[in-house]
């Protein structure tokens, strides 16, 4: 089972992935993306370059990571931005053949700017950037 939140950033998708966990009577992992890209040193994730050349390859390892932890029999809360079409594609195979619940995270945009004036960690270009991150609802199975 995976509960694949997807909305843009600060919509509260952490939040709820926390949630889940505690109100569950199953054992979920939590899978973020922005723990995965805590990978990346600063001086890497600085070079724009780079990450402009790197970050599709960055993109298909979250998810083919995340879909290989499920397939080695882990429950799942995926916590995630689907900011372009061929990332949702790329989803889509990489968790093909598994029970995906696919969840839209969405919040006024006047409480994204609040949180994110509050967090401090998050510019307002990523959350506008991401806020294209609204999909359609797929059934997986």
């Amino acid at each position: 089972m995976v509960i694949f939140l997807n909305g843009t950033t600060s919509s509260g998708k952490t939040s709820l992935s926390k949630a889940l966990q505690n109100a569950s009577s199953e054992f979920l992992l939590h899978v973020s993306v922005d723990n995965f890209l805590s990978q990346i040193s600063e001086k890497d994730m600085g070079n724009q370059a780079l990450m402009a050349e790197a970050f599709p390859n960055i993109v298909k390892g979250f998810h083919a990571s995340a879909a290989a932890t499920a397939r080695a029999g882990n429950k799942l809360v995926v916590d995630y931005v689907l900011q372009d079409q061929v990332w949702l594609e790329d989803c889509v195979n990489a968790f093909k053949g598994l029970d995906v619940l696919f969840v839209g995270v969405h919040c006024p945009l006047e409480i994204l700017e609040q949180r994110e004036k509050e967090r401090g960690d998050r510019h307002v270009a990523e959350r506008v950037f991401s806020s294209i991150a609204s999909m359609p609802m797929i059934n997986m199975t």
